[in-house]
């Protein structure tokens, strides 16, 4: 269960999180489970530190503005 539910985790934030969650539940969580989650969210901090700025980039540029929506596009 940790680990599906990390898999999306990708900020510092649910990285400790998670690490809280060790701490408060060891003896109910195996420490495999809780370290591979960990290994995953360091993956994700890694590939969102290195891919934020291209995806933000993209998405200005093919029509979506700072808050998600997206702005009409000419077809002309």
């Amino acid at each position: 269960m940790v680990w599906t539910i990390a898999e999306h985790f990708d900020t510092e934030l649910l990285k400790k999180q998670v690490e809280i969650f060790q701490r408060d539940f060891a003896q109910e969580v195996s420490a495999e489970y809780i370290r591979l989650a960990l290994e995953r969210i360091n993956d994700n901090i890694a590939w969102m530190t290195r891919n934020f700025d291209d995806i933000r980039n993209w998405l200005k540029n093919n029509g979506y503005d700072k808050h998600g929506s997206i702005h009409e596009i000419e077809t002309s």
